[in-house]
């Protein structure tokens, strides 16, 4: 009746950063995966996603701005990737029971010629195709400034 057996579940993003040798930045993103929902949720298949957001030529920006403003051919920016992870478990490896949390790490290592990116990650409900009224999966977004690099 109010969707009491449907997963829900929101994702929350720490991140940090810190130079490494002259020339990189290790970033560190911790997904926090909380269950707020009723029923238990077993995730089998993820995502994050790196993006850069600056610096971006100024003949970039133009054609990023048509495909989603003017064009309407994507419903948001597609800036362009740096790198995308892509993450599998088996049945029963990762489980989240209601009202817990699960944390969920990821390591990127970019240029310091890097001023700014989005992080997105991306958890599928498996149960998705069973139930209609269910969310296809759940997402969080991050705008991250790599500033104070030392």
């Amino acid at each position: 009746m109010f969707r009491t057996l449907d997963p829900h579940m929101v994702i929350s993003h720490d991140v940090s950063h810190r130079l490494i040798g002259n020339s990189y930045v290790h970033i560190s993103v911790l997904a926090t995966l909380q269950n707020s929902s009723k029923v238990q949720i077993e995730l089998l298949k993820g995502f994050f996603l790196l993006q850069l957001i600056a610096p971006v030529l100024d003949d970039e920006i133009e054609p990023l701005y048509g495909q989603t403003f003017a064009d309407k051919e994507h419903e948001s920016i597609q800036w362009p990737t740096l790198e995308e992870v892509n993450r599998d478990w088996e049945r029963g490896e990762l489980v989240v029971e209601p009202g817990e949390s699960h944390p969920e790490t990821y390591e990127f290592i970019v240029s310091t010629a890097v001023e700014s990116v989005m992080i997105y990650t991306y958890f599928y409900n498996p149960r998705f195709p069973q139930r209609t009224q269910s969310a296809e999966g759940w997402g969080a977004t991050t705008i991250y400034d790599l500033t104070n690099q030392g």
